[in-house]
């Protein structure tokens, strides 16, 4: 194979957020344990060190692939929540979604001639006209603010109150305050369909506005949160692990909806995955997780 043959080229970068199924999909044990290690020192198995996530340790082999510490790249795990959290990350966008639309439908709140004639808009773009999608998103959500009564099912809109970090509040007409929990908050982005996500700028393949709402939480392999040992011969974890114990004890019992978990730095990275994709080879997913890549040589 000459030089040439083996050179690729990258067509472009793709973000995604990965939805709960893929989280899943990709998880190769749920963790359920807040201890990592035993009394002998040995990883508990459905805690956050446990062997089927991968291994440190020189000869020990890793509980999913066979593979020692040199070869195992590391697999990722999961831990259900007990309640949905909302993703700290989107509440901007999740703020944006439930003033534009219906409380009772999930339609944009403008009328079907006008959606249709911002449908056509958006078709008839050009490479001339690249903020063309931005501006569209910006003039629905600018009007729709302002209606009241839906005028796809003719239900009373409601006053979003946002409160931050992650606080939302239904206002009504009477100037009571419903305060919106998490589960009922995704149930009405489950509602949008994808015609309207592409009117606000969403790509429906890449995130749908219910994942925004958690109800799964990644758990990174042990490679690229490994522990430390100490002098004295014990283990000791860092941040991330350690808070990740915690939100694995909270799911065991009554989780609060009112008290979600907290989420790490690692948790928000490890929820959205990156798309390599070239125009002579596949695409590749990241971070970490064990779908099979395969590449062809351009010509």
């Amino acid at each position: 194979m000459s030089m040439e043959q083996a050179l690729k080229t990258i067509g472009g970068i793709n973000f995604a957020v990965f939805s709960p199924s893929e989280v899943r999909k990709y998880s190769v044990a749920e963790i359920t344990q807040p201890e990592t290690y035993d009394e002998d020192g040995m990883p508990v198995q459905g805690g956050l060190m446990d062997s089927r996530l991968g291994t440190l340790e020189p000869g020990q082999k890793c509980g999913t692939c066979g593979s020692t510490a040199g070869r195992c790249p590391g697999h990722f795990g999961h831990i259900e929540l007990a309640e949905p959290v909302l993703h700290i990350a989107f509440v901007d966008e999740i703020n944006r979604l439930l003033q534009t639309t219906c409380r009772s439908c999930g339609r944009i709140l403008l009328p079907q001639q006008e959606l249709d004639a911002y449908h056509a808009q958006i078709t008839n773009q050009t490479d001339f006209t690249p903020a063309l999608l931005e501006r569209v998103a910006k003039e629905i959500v600018t009007k729709a603010k302002k209606v009241k009564l839906c005028p796809h099912c003719g239900k009373q809109q409601y006053q979003i109150e946002f409160t931050k970090p992650t606080i939302f509040h239904e206002i009504t007409e009477e100037g009571g305050a419903t305060r919106l929990l998490p589960v009922a908050i995704r149930e009405r982005l489950e509602r949008i369909n994808n015609e309207d996500l592409e009117l606000l700028g969403f790509n429906s393949h890449a995130a749908r506005p219910e994942w925004f709402v958690l109800q799964v939480l990644p758990v990174p392999p042990l490679t690229v949160r490994p522990s430390i040992t100490l002098e004295s011969g014990i283990r000791s974890e860092d941040d991330p692990p350690t808070r990740s114990s915690t939100s694995s004890e909270s799911t065991r019992g009554s989780a609060s909806p009112r008290s979600p978990a907290p989420l790490t730095s690692s948790s928000r990275t490890s929820l959205t995955s990156s798309t390599i994709t070239s125009p002579h080879t596949s695409t590749t997913r990241c971070p970490g997780f064990p779908r099979p890549t395969t590449a062809q040589a351009g010509p």
